[in-house]
């Protein structure tokens, strides 16, 4: 098993790998929705708007208002999350 540094320094690899082709993950637009899905038993999933995009090539961290209660904060998403462009939106 790895320990937590190497497994961090491995994640950090990785991630350089992505950036330097051009691969990175996530990138959102003002409006677009952010839906983050739970990741333990009894966790639901989050919906919110994007309000601001911290770089001006979209990727995190946002600021988002969420659907279920309003609150606005600063989100850098993780794995269980995806972005849903505003002209895709559905009702959900």
């Amino acid at each position: 098993m790895l320990c937590l540094p190497a497994f961090a320094q491995y994640r950090a690899g990785y991630v350089r790998k992505l950036i330097l082709e051009g691969r990175t993950a996530m990138k959102a637009r003002t409006g677009d929705r952010l839906v983050v899905e739970g990741i333990h038993v009894g966790d639901t999933r989050r919906v919110g708007v994007i309000l601001a995009v911290s770089h001006p090539d979209g990727s995190p961290p946002y600021t988002v208002r969420w659907l279920d209660d309003g609150h606005e904060t600063l989100v850098v998403p993780g794995s269980e999350a995806r972005i849903e462009p505003a002209s895709d939106q559905s009702a959900d």
